[in-house]
């Protein structure tokens, strides 16, 4: 039987009955926003275009997965739309500091800090983009620990990269706490009877830790 995510079962953090929490890293800690990501560098009428051809492209999940490193997929998303290549290189170098924070998750992941509860982070990234952020933000680096999907070869919803990090990390499941603003990352947590909250909305990260 599938769990029932944990604001169901409790309306704020039940700081004890969780040992470990897992935080995903896209619009959760830090901002993904790709008509951000665009802003400055990709002509209105090609953003659609950008939109299929780079940030739903096979590519894209092909760089999160590690078969493909950050240029390799540069020189393919530029290959697929030539006439503004110059723009999708000069975006594709500008996106990896990912510079704004979700003050709501920053906040959340140094609450638990704060209440001595262990820390990991569980992320689809790629691993040259993910060592740019670890560099940019202190809190990234305030961690018991991280699985990276393109370092493990697995993607997020698939079971194999949790089992990873629990075997790495020594988590016990019934006791970790995944939080996640994709709905089929939070599903597959559930599957395998982790805790999870479902970060749909900044807001409901802050009222769920009260901060």
């Amino acid at each position: 039987m599938l769990n029932r995510m944990i604001d169901e079962l409790y309306e704020t953090m039940p700081w004890d009955e969780i040992d470990s929490v897992v935080f995903d890293v896209g619009n959760v800690l830090l901002v993904f926003d790709p008509d951000r990501i665009m802003d400055g560098f990709i002509p209105d009428e090609w953003r659609p275009a950008v939109w299929e051809r780079v940030f739903r492209s096979p590519y894209w999940v092909a760089m999160d997965h590690g078969r493909l490193s950050l240029r390799e997929a540069t020189d393919r998303f530029a290959g697929l739309l030539p006439e503004i290549a110059p723009q999708i290189r000069a975006m594709m170098a500008d996106w990896l500091p990912m510079r704004k924070t979700v003050p709501e998750g920053v906040a959340a992941l140094k609450r638990c800090r704060e209440k001595g509860k262990r820390v990991y982070l569980l992320s689809n990234y790629v691993s040259e983009g993910f060592r740019v952020v670890e560099d940019g933000h202190d809190f990234l680096r305030d961690v018991d620990g991280a699985v990276v999907s393109s370092r493990v070869g697995v993607l997020k919803p698939d079971p194999r990269i949790y089992r990873i990090l629990e075997a790495r990390y020594d988590v016990c499941p019934a006791r970790t706490l995944f939080v996640d603003d994709n709905a089929a990352n939070v599903e597959a947590a559930l599957s395998i009877g982790w805790n999870a909250l479902w970060a749909s909305s900044p807001a409901r990260i802050a009222r769920f830790f009260g901060v």
